[in-house]
């Protein structure tokens, strides 16, 4: 894959994205590296109804073709990783997207009916969203993967 350009005339794709709390960070990160089609994403918190945390985010809507592109595959996001020059092991990719879903709803789904199949609501929470303390994509994702943090057969 060619480098990424971070500013280039963005195409737009309509994808209900999910994913799982503690893998929020290392999305918003990757998420941004795409610039202004990836930014402020995965922000309202999900769970089970009368939760206090949350576990799971949710991004819903019109997002950056080339992030959407990045998530069709272990072997997409690979090739995205690496035009941001972050080498990732295939094995890792393959975990990271098993740790969320992603759902195409340019034709049939709402984000509500997303939600609605996994069993979980929206939550009225205060959650703070920090840019996880500066962190670079990389950072965050070797900090990630040394938690034991990727990975759950969701997708």
């Amino acid at each position: 894959m060619d480098e990424i350009d971070p500013q280039p005339p963005l195409v737009w794709a309509q994808r209900c994205l999910i994913i799982k709390a503690l893998m929020a960070p290392v999305a918003r990160a990757f998420a941004a590296e795409f610039g202004a089609g990836g930014t402020g994403m995965w922000t309202v918190p999900l769970g089970p109804e009368g939760a206090t945390e949350p576990t799971l985010f949710i991004s819903s809507g019109a997002i950056d073709k080339r992030l959407a592109d990045a998530l069709e595959s272990p072997e997409a996001l690979q090739a995205a990783a690496a035009a941001f020059g972050v080498e990732i092991p295939l094995e890792l990719c393959v975990q990271m997207l098993a740790a969320g879903y992603i759902f195409d709803i340019s034709e049939t789904l709402d984000a509500q009916a997303c939600i609605a199949s996994l069993g979980v609501v929206v939550l009225d929470l205060e959650v703070p969203i920090q840019q996880d303390a500066g962190k670079s994509f990389q950072e965050l994702l070797t900090d990630m993967a040394a938690a034991g943090a990727l990975g759950g057969g969701n997708a």
